[in-house]
């Protein structure tokens, strides 16, 4: 390398010794603008980058919150409607075996739960996926279609889950629906029969005496319901929303990205800013943990959308650094040129001289170093003259 170098400096060198003075200059300036200039571009496209990043950096900040605004608005709403549940309901006494309800109380509680689910599809429309009470009291089971048999729900893999939170009301582990959202069979209908994730809500119902467990309502929220796509800002094709489960796998996203791209996506804290590979593309991810739910809410853009206004910049910049640095050379180079013309001018009544033309003169009234040189020149050429022609009178004689 350091052979390559050397051999390519003596070539360039070489031509530029072999060059006129004014052609030199030129050079030697352009080195040395072309120098400070590659510089400041260097410094301004760094400075410029860790501008749009921060810009960057601030703006996922930003549209992460819209996230946990919109899906704290949506928790705050399975809350209320379960708490109001439970606060309407006396769900301890009809849930409980040990209670034999008369057909009068039966027909009372699912009246009065087909009640509430009416005014819960009023207050909040198409909020809710599915809602269904687990009760160990199995006389209404045949008369309500959303009462299943605790034991049912005991054979589940996630109930001791449910039975390990201290809090009455808990949040489950994100799963696809196991109920269908309406009693319509469609399985022989050409309609949508794709599986509806849901993070289910349970309310855990207790004997007033013993304190066991006797019931629990189980409301489910669709994941998209529960992000808020709808109220969610549309920051372009550049931003994308991700909702990750509690084992941080992908369950929603706005862009086009696979779950597997994710699988080795790690959060060592509860929120932050982190860069993440994503095949070779460098994708920047802000994120929080939701302490209710134990999701993970990102919001996510490819850097490479970040800096290319930066790249577009920097060559726009170069163009006009460039175009500048040509329009500076040049008019250098011509006031260089008109400059130096007058040592043009000495050096060709000096190659006149040089074949013998002694009769020559440089007009000059200028005070410059160069006038000085040409009435030294008139001087020198005018003794030479008179020189020669005295020995050409006294060679005749």
């Amino acid at each position: 390398m350091a052979r390559w170098f050397k051999q390519v400096s003596r070539k360039y060198l070489g031509k530029i010794k072999g060059l006129g003075l004014v052609q030199k200059i030129i050079w030697i300036i352009t080195l040395v603008l072309i120098a400070p200039i590659a510089i400041v571009c260097i410094f301004y496209y760094r400075g410029f980058q860790n501008s749009l990043l921060n810009d960057a950096q601030n703006k996922l900040k930003e549209t992460l919150n819209y996230m946990e605004t919109s899906m704290d608005m949506n928790l705050d709403t399975i809350d209320a409607v379960i708490n109001e549940l439970n606060y309407r309901q006396e769900f301890p006494y009809f849930l409980d075996e040990k209670n034999v309800l008369s057909e009068k109380e039966q027909i009372y509680f699912v009246s009065s739960m087909q009640e509430e689910l009416i005014n819960i599809r009023y207050l909040y429309p198409n909020k809710f996926y599915y809602g269904a009470v687990f009760s160990s009291n199995n006389q209404i089971k045949e008369k309500y279609e959303r009462q299943y048999s605790l034991e049912d729900l005991k054979n589940k893999p996630y109930y001791n889950e449910i039975i390990a939170e201290k809090d009455n009301i808990s949040y489950g582990m994100v799963r696809n629906s196991e109920f269908k959202s309406s009693n319509i069979n469609i399985e022989n209908l050409n309609l949508d029969k794709s599986v509806i994730q849901v993070l289910p809500t349970y309310l855990k119902v207790y004997n007033l005496s013993t304190r066991q467990i006797v019931g629990v309502i189980e409301v489910d929220m669709e994941i998209t319901k529960l992000v808020g796509e709808d109220n969610l800002p549309v920051m372009g094709n550049n931003v994308d929303y991700l909702l990750l489960d509690q084992n941080n796998k992908l369950i929603y996203q706005t862009g086009t990205l696979k779950p597997e791209d994710f699988m080795n996506l790690e959060f060592h804290n509860k929120e932050g800013i982190i860069d993440y590979e994503i095949g070779n593309e460098t994708h920047m991810l802000a994120y929080s943990r939701c302490e209710r739910t134990g999701l993970m809410r990102a919001v996510m853009i490819a850097k490479h959308n970040v800096l290319d206004y930066a790249n577009n910049i920097i060559i726009n910049v170069v163009i006009i650094a460039l175009g500048g640095l040509f329009i500076v050379v040049m008019l250098i180079y011509f006031i260089i040129k008109r400059m130096l013309k007058r040592l043009m001018v000495l050096d060709d009544m000096m190659a006149k001289i040089e074949v013998g033309e002694f009769d020559v003169f440089i007009p000059d009234n200028g005070y410059d170093e160069i006038a000085r040189i040409s009435r030294s020149f008139n001087r020198m050429a005018s003794r030479l003259n008179s020189a020669i022609h005295s020995a050409i009178e006294k060679e005749k004689a």
